[in-house]
């Protein structure tokens, strides 16, 4: 989140120059799996599951990032009206940045996910920020 948080000061959401030096290249590299532990190519996974800092509540949130459903879910513990809002705007930095990230690093044509007919990308752009879904009923 330190280098969506980065990106997001340095770029708008319009902005085509994403392969820029720097936190911006690292991002890149991550994608393609040139950063991970596992130096895995997110291309190749479904799902990436990563953990969310909330710096305002000293919170975590699992977070997970989902290709096929062109979708983050969020899995929170704390449950409150105003909580969600605070968790829900370090989200959207996220949702904002990863999908010109996945079009800077040609992710869609990597993955085979025809974007003109799949259910979940067929009416957005591609700039278009990833849907949010809190999941309820956590045990």
């Amino acid at each position: 989140m330190n280098i969506i948080r980065s990106v997001m000061q340095v770029y708008s959401v319009d902005d085509p120059n994403l392969n820029a030096e720097g936190q911006e290249s690292h991002l890149n590299e991550y994608i393609n799996g040139f950063r991970m532990h596992a130096a895995v190519s997110w291309h190749t996974v479904n799902n990436i599951f990563t953990h969310v800092n909330i710096r305002e509540k000293h919170h975590w949130v699992l977070a997970i990032l989902s290709f096929p459903e062109r979708c983050i879910f969020l899995y929170d513990s704390y449950e409150s009206s105003s909580h969600y809002a605070v968790v829900l705007s370090e989200i959207e930095e996220l949702a904002a940045i990863i999908p010109l990230y996945l079009k800077a690093c040609n992710f869609y044509e990597k993955k085979d996910i025809d974007l003109h007919n799949h259910s979940r990308y067929k009416d957005k752009d591609l700039s278009d920020l990833f849907d949010v879904l809190f999941e309820d009923d956590l045990p």
